[in-house]
C-alpha cells in the first residue's frame, strides 16, 4: 500500500489549506485508492483510511465472502425485522383502535335504546310539531296600510300608471 499526505479542501479556511492532514492510501495490485480527511489528525485519517482499504481489497477478492459484506448483510437483516416488527405493531395498534371504536357505538346504540324506552321526549319516535302561528286582523291592517304607502311612495318617484315621469 502506498501512503501519501495533501492538503483538504473544503470550508476550514487557513487551518485547511495549511495543514496537511488527508490521507491517500493506494492498493497497487488493485489500484484501490481511499482517501479520508474525516478528522483534523493526520495519525487518525491514516488509520481511517487503511483501514477503509483494507476493507475495499477484502470485498473485492472474496466478494460475498468478506467481512465487510457480511456486516452489510447482517445490517440489513436487521433493519429488516425491525420493519417488519414494526409494522407488526402498527397493525395490532389498528386492531386495538378498531375494538374500542366498536366498543363506543355498541355503548352510544345501548344508550339509545335506552333513552327510547324510557320515553324521552327528543328521542321518541313521534315527530314533534311545529306551533303554529295565528294571525289577527290587526296584523294584516298594519301590513296593508304599511305596504299601501310605499306603493304611494314609488309612484311618486317613478311615476303612476296615469302619470307620466318626472322630467
Amino acid at each position: 500500500a502506498v501512503v501519501s499526505t495533501q492538503s483538504t479542501g473544503g470550508p476550514g479556511g487557513t487551518n485547511v489549506a495549511r495543514n496537511k492532514n488527508c490521507v491517500v492510501a493506494r492498493h497497487k495490485p488493485t489500484n484501490i485508492s481511499v482517501k479520508c480527511h474525516d478528522t483534523r489528525s493526520l495519525e487518525q485519517n491514516m488509520k481511517i483510511a487503511l483501514k477503509r482499504l483494507t476493507d475495499k481489497v477484502e470485498e473485492a477478492e472474496l466478494g460475498r465472502e468478506s467481512s465487510v459484506w457480511l456486516r452489510a448483510e447482517k445490517k440489513r437483516l436487521e433493519n429488516a425485522k425491525k420493519k417488519d416488527a414494526s409494522k407488526a405493531e402498527m397493525m395490532e395498534r389498528i386492531e386495538v383502535n378498531k375494538l374500542k371504536r366498536e366498543e363506543k357505538e355498541d355503548k352510544l346504540a345501548s344508550d339509545i335504546q335506552n333513552a327510547m324506552e324510557s320515553g324521552i321526549p327528543f328521542l321518541s319516535k313521534q315527530p314533534q310539531t311545529a306551533p303554529k302561528l295565528e294571525v289577527t286582523e290587526s296584523d294584516t291592517e298594519h301590513e296593508s296600510t304599511e305596504s299601501a304607502s310605499r306603493k304611494e311612495s314609488l309612484r311618486s318617484m317613478f311615476g303612476g300608471p296615469n302619470k307620466p315621469p318626472p322630467s
